[in-house]
């Protein structure tokens, strides 16, 4: 009888866990979509605009710096390939090869 109890819970607190994450996220979706049908106050929408295009901004940041590495890789292959590179030597700090 004792097994069949704790079996039972085991079994029961999976499923309450799981029920009570799926009613927070229902909670969640029925807010969020109050929330962009309500007209009375679009400061969200505001701030979410703002967000976009700060995130905007980052993204073409990222972009740039991506497109700077590009160029000098493929700047150091042609150098590579032409055999124009030189060994480093004598440099304070590096170790004769």
């Amino acid at each position: 009888m004792d097994h069949e109890i704790a079996r039972f819970i085991a079994l029961l607190i999976p499923l309450a866990l799981t029920g009570g994450a799926a009613l927070i996220g229902l909670r969640m979706w029925l807010a969020h979509k109050a929330r962009l049908q309500s007209s009375e106050d679009p400061a969200w929408l505001h701030e979410l605009t703002g967000e976009m295009e700060a995130l905007r901004g980052d993204v073409q940041t990222l972009r740039d710096a991506v497109l700077e590495l590009h160029e000098r890789v493929d700047f150091a292959e042609r150098l590579l390939t032409r055999g124009e590179t030189q060994p480093v030597r004598n440099r304070p700090g590096t170790t004769p090869g």
